[in-house]
Order: structure tokens, then C-alpha cells, then sequence
């Protein structure tokens, strides 16, 4: 994992979780998974880029949904703009165009965060749970929702 680098007072974090179509390991999901270390290399190099929890999406111990089937990811960016660019651009859009061969569903959410927090897997998981069962809100918001007075 690339070195933290410093960033402003207030930075995005993002929290997001898919739902594989296949375990771990399935010659369906293998694509993917050849895909997970460049993808997070790539992240990392980006503008923007400020830290990502260093789960990995191979390692079962550190699930927090206790379903083999479901991935995380959780990342802190020094704006939604550097995300975005990131997420939407580039090698990530190409790889996220494909989702569907590899995710039956997925969810992200993001919240401001202070430059030098790290949130947890736990902290994510409570946010994007808020955010499904209750819509935007400073706990929690999506992409769209920026602008409408949670940034």
C-alpha cells in the first residue's frame, strides 16, 4: 500500500460493498480478482488519493457482513471531485463498467470526515446501513447527493 499522503482539514471517505454473483475463486470471478490488486494500485496513485483501509477483498477474516460473497472497499480522498475523477475515469470506469458480470447488486456511501480520521470497516458498514434504511443525511450520503447541502 502506497504512503499516506496529506491532504486538506476535511476529506471524503467512502465506504462501498458488492455482492458477487460467484464465491471467491469461481472461474466467473476470476476476471476480477486478477483485477483487485492493479485497481487498488491505480487508486492509490491517483490524485486525491489519501488512505484505504487495507482489507482485502481475498482475506475472509476481515469481513464485517459475514458473507463470503459480499466485497468492501473503504477509502478517504481529499475531495469528492479527486473521487469521482478516480471512480468514473480511466481504468477503474472500465472496470466498473463490467460489474455486472461479476456483482448481482451494490451500494456506497460517503460522509465527510476530519483529514486525519481512519474509519473502520464497522464504522462503514453502520453508515452505509443508515444511509439504505434512511436516506441522505450528514451520517451518510451518495454522489447525487453532494451539493444538496451535505457538502
Amino acid at each position: 500500500m502506497a504512503p499516506e499522503r496529506p491532504g486538506p482539514a476535511r476529506c471524503i471517505a467512502q465506504f462501498n460493498i458488492a455482492r458477487l454473483r460467484h464465491p471467491l475463486g469461481h472461474p466467473l470471478t476470476k476476471p476480477f480478482e486478477d483485477l483487485i490488486d492493479e485497481t487498488n494500485a491505480r487508486a492509490e496513485a491517483s490524485p486525491g488519493f489519501v488512505w484505504r483501509h487495507g482489507i482485502d477483498t481475498r482475506a475472509p477474516e476481515e469481513d464485517v457482513y459475514g458473507d463470503p460473497f459480499v466485497t468492501v472497499n473503504l477509502s478517504v480522498w481529499t475531495s469528492v471531485e479527486h473521487l469521482k475523477d478516480y471512480v468514473y475515469g480511466g481504468f477503474h470506469r472500465d472496470v466498473f463498467r463490467r460489474r455486472k458480470e461479476w456483482f448481482e447488486s451494490s451500494a456506497v456511501v460517503l460522509w465527510w470526515a476530519a483529514a486525519d480520521e481512519r474509519p473502520t470497516l464497522t464504522e462503514g458498514k453502520r453508515r452505509l446501513d443508515h444511509y439504505l434504511a434512511n436516506g441522505p443525511s450528514d451520517l451518510g450520503f451518495g454522489f447525487r447527493d453532494v451539493g444538496r447541502g451535505f457538502d
